[in-house]
């Protein structure tokens, strides 16, 4: 197996970077979906539910 350079690995650490800013990016625009769906509906829920905590 040929060993990564600094170089390799942190080109991948740039590519991961990216990918979880996507996702993040990705995950506040469907909360503010959710909000969006929330206030039109008028739903009254919880704002904090411990049962979604990871």
């Amino acid at each position: 197996m040929k060993e990564k350079t600094l170089k390799n690995l942190r080109s991948e650490i740039d590519a991961l970077d990216n990918k979880i800013q996507l996702l993040i990016a990705s995950r506040a625009d469907l909360a503010a979906q959710v909000a969006k769906v929330k206030k039109e509906s008028n739903t009254q829920s919880a704002f904090y539910r411990p049962e979604r905590e990871a």
